[in-house]
């Protein structure tokens, strides 16, 4: 994990998937820091199975006009210790066991850690808790960002926050802890993450103009209305921002910058800059198969403000979009990806205001455990894309979930046209020497087809490209997690 030095409030949990929940609300003096719905601790005897790590951050949100006079230097969230006051801090919760068992600590190994147990060693899992959707990918010249849906609080879906992941390599991703907590406007669901420096041919348009070039920007949905009992019980859907000018090590939220409530449950922004129009992109999941595509002009001096493009509908298909450019390398045309969280997608001519398909839709995957990935932001002109594999808890693990490998997307022809060629990037560090971890097996198979095993345990992750790298398919003997339910246009 990191280190913070202004430390972290250790929550304890006795996980019980599903079970009985009590409201644990935190504040700093008279103000709300963040609330989650904590498992019952009756419900278990002995000691926690962990403790929850949440950053203590000095500063968790700022209004925009604010945020020069704070002073970069002061923000950095790693180094000297703090001079905090651990007394700021109040928990109340009707569960006895969990407010008197929350304790401050400076550094993350000061508390308990979670039982040990079988990992994959090549799919990423979290520490603790219950793992889905990516977010916020993004390179920052140094280390690949792997943030995600992430509930430190139980191995079962509920209080969404961003936990967060790097690497160097696209293989092996190192556990950093958890970066973007619930507030009184919601739970934070999905989102995409960008730098705040974006080049153009007359110079570097800085997206907030307050923050430096080098700083990583957010785009995230604050869910409201979703968890009732808490603070945000009667709040809407809306798209925020955060930034980070550590290295991701710390997202504060800028507190005055929105995107209202344009449906029911939007959300899972994803921003690209298209630079030959100037315009900054946003994919949008709207309500009941409607995605937008959203646009801000380049050169605002206020922030971004993003203007409907066009509506795409795609039957029965889901939030979370990404969208991406690619180009032909034998004619040099460029062709860009409007992909949902099932892997549909379609390839078109997009100039920065209609995106015009050129393909009908066409699949990733050949079946549904992979779900809801995204591309990294800021790859040099590649694009590497990771999913969460819909993988539940066999009941032995403190963790649940888990990520796929990562692959890198190209455009390649077939006789009916373009598509999507995917290639394990794995498969390049193989050819660059690197050897493969113990229990992780790579086949090439009678077809040509790639096969990747990664054995855990007495479980196994297997995934398989077909040959023409036009389909994954993924097994897995955890159980399934049976999301998205479709029924009648909406998503339970």
């Amino acid at each position: 994990m990191s280190r913070n030095q202004n430390g972290y409030l250790f929550v304890p949990v006795w996980p019980n998937n599903g079970g009985e929940k009590k409201l644990l609300r935190i504040l700093r003096g008279d103000e709300l820091w963040t609330e989650f719905l904590v498992p019952d601790s009756g419900a278990s005897e002995g000691r926690p199975a962990w403790h929850a790590a949440l950053p203590l951050q000095k500063y968790d949100e700022v209004r925009r006009e604010d945020i020069a006079a704070l002073g970069f230097g002061e923000m950095q969230m790693p180094g000297e210790a703090s001079d905090r006051d651990p007394g700021q801090l109040c928990c109340r919760s009707e569960d006895d066991g969990v407010r008197a068992g929350c304790f401050v600590k400076d550094l993350p190994e000061e508390g308990a850690a979670p039982a040990t147990s079988p990992r994959p060693a090549v799919h990423f899992t979290p520490s603790y808790g219950w793992m889905n959707d990516p977010n916020g990918l993004v390179f920052d010249g140094k280390v690949w960002h792997l943030f995600f849906q992430h509930n430190p609080m139980d191995i079962a879906w509920s209080n969404m926050t961003w936990g967060h992941a790097v690497s160097e390599d696209l293989v092996h991703f190192s556990w950093k802890g958890d970066v973007l907590l619930p507030d009184a406007r919601g739970v934070m669901y999905s989102g995409c993450a960008v730098v705040n420096g974006q080049k153009l041919e007359d110079g570097v348009w800085r997206i907030f103009p307050e923050l430096p070039e080098e700083a990583l920007l957010f785009f995230y949905t604050s869910a409201g209305g979703i968890s009732p009992g808490t603070a945000s019980e009667n709040s809407v859907f809306t798209q925020r921002a955060a930034f980070s000018v550590d290295g991701g090590e710390t997202l504060v939220k800028i507190g005055d910058w929105e995107i209202p409530n344009l449906a029911k449950e939007n959300r899972d922004p994803k921003v690209i800059l298209h630079p030959e129009s100037r315009g900054l992109i946003m994919a949008l999941y709207l309500d009941a198969d409607i995605y937008g595509l959203y646009r801000a002009e380049a050169g605002e001096t206020d922030g971004p403000h993003f203007k409907l493009l066009q509506k795409i509908w795609i039957p029965q298909r889901i939030e979370c979009p990404d969208f991406f450019p690619l180009t032909d390398p034998e004619s040099g045309r460029v062709l860009w990806a409007f992909v949902s969280s099932n892997g549909h997608y379609q390839l078109g001519e997009f100039d920065g205001y209609v995106f015009k398909p050129v393909t009908g839709w066409k699949d990733l995957y050949a079946n549904q455990i992979p779900f809801a990935a995204q591309s990294w932001s800021n790859a040099g002109g590649r694009v590497f894309s990771i999913a969460w594999l819909r993988s539940f808890n066999d009941g032995c693990t403190p963790w649940t979930g888990a990520m796929s490998l990562v692959r890198e997307f190209t455009l390649a022809r077939k006789e009916d046209g373009p598509y999507i060629r995917q290639h394990f990037v794995l498969e390049d560090r193989l050819a660059e020497g690197y050897g493969l971890p113990k229990d992780v097996e790579r086949r090439k198979l009678p077809d040509g087809a790639v096969e990747v095993t990664d054995t855990f345990g007495g479980n196994r992750i297997v995934e398989r490209l077909s040959a023409d790298g036009s389909t994954l398919d993924v097994e897995s003997t955890l159980p399934v997690f049976p999301y998205p339910v479709y029924v009648e246009g909406k998503t339970h």
